[in-house]
């Protein structure tokens, strides 16, 4: 307004603090290199910081107050041409992301901020340049507003697609000779109890044709235990015996799971018409 009424919209000869826009303009090097780098919210952050010096420097200088003193046309002008060129490295930093802002400060101020080259153009202030009339570019932004629309500007990250075999490699090679030693059996689940102070643990009752075996199960989280009475399950008969805290466990069945077993517990079972002590090859 004070460059309007008080200088026919002439902006001065002189910025009032040199020293403070060489300062702003240095952030642009960085602020450039952000966006190179697609690190958008990375860029509005920093343009944000030289917004608040920016916004600093005029409650400082208070050309509202200045106006008012006597003789005082030289410095008043001076503090419009500060904030004028100040506000002319913002938008032009924030033409990517504000375009139709971007286009409607052009036409105030005059000066292309968002064309080619125009960003190694802001070392040079603009001095006796003349403005347009002042017109209302902006409705004052909510901060929720401002982080939405840094969040929105922010590309998700590709899922990293987890597999079963990247987070659990096949184990080294071994012989058919190595594989013939494991004794895999069909049984029947002929009793199955939940083990009192154990979290993961079924004690299962199986029978192999005619022969009973005791194998404690990490599958509680699973299965409720009085679903697997009835059921056929592979058991690795021939495992060594194996005492634990709740008894000894005879034997191994088979289940399928991740290497955490966040994706589930499948107890292996073979298909109808299986016979208990039958073997799997």
């Amino acid at each position: 307004g004070f460059i309007n009424k008080r200088f026919s919209n002439e902006i001065g000869d002189q910025l009032d603090d040199p020293d403070m826009f060489k300062k702003a303009v240095a952030a642009g090097s960085s602020i450039a290199q952000a966006y190179d780098n697609r690190e958008f919210s990375r860029a509005i952050r920093e343009i944000m910081v030289v917004a608040d010096q920016a916004n600093q420097y005029v409650n400082n200088r208070q050309p509202w107050i200045v106006a008012k003193q006597f003789d005082s046309d030289s410095e008043l002008q001076a503090i419009c041409c500060q904030g004028l060129n100040l506000f002319r490295l913002l938008i032009t930093w924030l033409s990517p992301a504000t375009p139709s802002l971007a286009q409607r400060s052009s036409s105030f101020l005059c000066c292309d901020v968002s064309g080619p080259g125009q960003w190694s153009n802001l070392s040079q202030p603009l001095l006796n340049h003349r403005i347009s009339e002042y017109q209302h570019l902006l409705t004052r932004i909510n901060p929720k507003d401002v982080e939405q629309m840094i969040a929105d500007s922010i590309e998700p990250e590709s899922p990293v697609t987890k597999s079963h075999l990247s987070e659990d490699p096949i184990r080294p090679e071994i012989t058919i000779d190595d594989f013939s030693k494991i004794d895999l059996r069909v049984a029947k689940v002929v009793d199955a109890q939940s083990v009192e102070g154990a979290d993961k643990l079924i004690e299962l009752q199986l029978d192999l044709d005619g022969e009973s075996r005791t194998v404690f199960a990490g599958i509680k989280k699973a299965y409720n235990p009085q679903t697997l009475i009835g059921c056929h399950v592979v058991v690795v008969a021939n495992l060594a015996s194996r005492k634990m805290r709740f008894g000894t466990s005879e034997g191994m069945i088979l289940a399928a799971s991740g290497i955490d077993d966040a994706s589930g517990i499948f107890v292996i079972q073979p298909d109808s018409g299986a016979e208990p002590g039958m073997g799997v090859r």
